[in-house]
């Protein structure tokens, strides 16, 4: 098993068909490897755990805004790769870790 060994990036929402959430950062969290490749993304637990930090509502919108074209551009992935650069220097001040 490889639990707390692997940790990858799991959709909730498949990326492949559900393209408007692929970098939605409530879609996308810590999963490890084995829920994520093994037991498809072990969805049951993900929802339950979805609605109880974001709520019912917000999980319902998830699935419509999934469906949603999502265009891509250069300029999308850097403001993304800033924003998220950030919050990285954030967490890691917070906890006096230096990056």
């Amino acid at each position: 098993r490889d639990h707390g060994r692997r940790v990858d990036a799991g959709h909730y929402l498949p990326k492949s068909s559900n393209r408007g959430v692929e970098f939605k950062d409530t879609n996308v969290h810590a999963q490890c490897g084995r829920c994520n490749c093994f037991m498809e993304g072990n969805r049951l637990r993900y929802r339950e755990e979805i609605i109880r930090r974001y709520g019912l509502k917000h999980e319902e919108k998830l699935h419509i805004f999934g469906k949603m074209a999502s265009k891509r551009s250069a300029s999308m992935f850097l403001a993304m790769a800033d924003e998220y650069k950030r919050i990285a220097e954030q967490i890691a001040k917070a906890k006096g870790i230096e990056i």
